[in-house]
């Protein structure tokens, strides 16, 4: 299988580290984990993190509870791939119809 190399900033929650700052880069740190902490570590990096949170959080509990993500019932990687571009594809669709239809 390939990989696909997308440029995609990645907002995401950091790991509580015990009383240590959790933004602070750390020695055994990727340089993409390192980004990572200074983004997550910056006043506009945790408002862009809330937002996301908004849109992304409703999305994965759509899927979860109303589609089949909830468990898989395929193995293999490239099954559970398909699976889950299919609900990709599905929500996307449904999302696409509401919003032509409405207008």
């Amino acid at each position: 299988m390939r990989s696909l190399r997308m440029d995609v900033t990645l907002y995401g929650s950091v790991v509580e580290r015990c009383g240590k700052d959790p933004f602070k880069p750390q020695m055994t740190d990727s340089v993409a984990v390192s980004a990572l902490r200074k983004r997550m570590g910056s006043e506009a990096g945790q408002e862009i993190y809330k937002e996301r949170a908004q849109l992304s959080e409703r999305v994965n509990a759509d899927v979860r509870t109303y589609r089949t993500m909830d468990r898989m019932l395929v193995r293999g990687v490239g099954k559970v791939l398909c699976v889950a571009l299919w609900n990709a594809l599905a929500l996307n669709l449904m999302r696409w119809f509401a919003l032509t239809s409405s207008s």
